[in-house]
């Protein structure tokens, strides 16, 4: 199955900041929509935003200034924020959703609102510093069509698959509709850390060695222009 990426940025007037947040986040309009598909080195922009992230997207912010100022997380996403800067943000995570707080000291003010069954992945305790968490019995997101623009994007964008997977040392990349002889290719654990970056991989070389990584689940994007494409990748040894 196909996963895309795409960014969707709607013009409209920004939720204010001084107005009050509670479960029912209905009225707000994203200013950013993210499909499912990783994302990597995602930067924030000064000013409030407000993004959503659709089923089974995963976003990584290494954002050190700015950073978010609203985040809505859907069933099988994964927010992954790698670098926590000076701004206040509100996360709410539905059911099912995760947000992933990779950063031994995180001074950001942090309103958090959580869905029964929502996931905190906090490896480093950061949660407990600056923290507001509130429990939401249920929810209340914005209507949004994640499978808008998928189909318009398609035939500009390419695709990939490997094999095998799961695998114990190497990997065999399939690349089909490049307009491109270079690529760059990286690999992710599962909080977003890089273990392996080639910037300007030749096309024409299928093997990648994943011999030193340790048994566990990771993320392979290839990158060709604007446009990542990414797949889970099980390294069983």
């Amino acid at each position: 199955m196909k996963k895309y990426l795409i960014f969707c940025f709607i013009v409209q007037s920004m939720y204010s900041i001084s107005q009050t947040y509670s479960c029912n986040m209905s009225t707000v309009t994203p200013n950013g929509i993210f499909f499912a598909g990783p994302a990597y080195s995602f930067t924030a922009t000064f000013g409030p935003t407000i993004n959503y992230l659709c089923p089974n997207a995963i976003v990584y912010d290494t954002t050190s200034f700015g950073d978010r100022w609203i985040v809505m997380i859907e069933p099988g996403a994964n927010y992954i924020w790698d670098m926590c800067g000076p701004a206040l943000s509100h996360i709410f995570v539905k059911a099912g959703g995760t947000l992933t707080i990779n950063k031994i000291n995180c001074p950001t003010a942090k309103q958090v609102y959580l869905e029964p069954g929502s996931i905190i992945v906090d490896p480093f305790n950061a949660m407990s510093a600056n923290t507001v968490t509130y429990s939401c019995s249920s929810l209340i997101f914005p209507t949004v069509n994640c499978a808008a623009s998928v189909n318009e994007l398609e035939k500009n964008t390419f695709s990939f698959s490997l094999y095998p997977n799961p695998t114990s040392n190497t990997i065999y990349l399939n690349l089909e509709s490049l307009n491109s002889n270079t690529i760059s290719i990286k690999i992710q654990n599962q909080f977003g850390e890089i273990i392996s970056d080639h910037p300007n991989w030749n096309t024409l070389n299928k093997e990648i060695s994943v011999f030193d990584l340790s048994n566990g689940v990771y993320f392979i994007s290839v990158q060709s222009g604007k446009f990542i494409r990414a797949k889970k990748l099980v390294v069983l040894k």
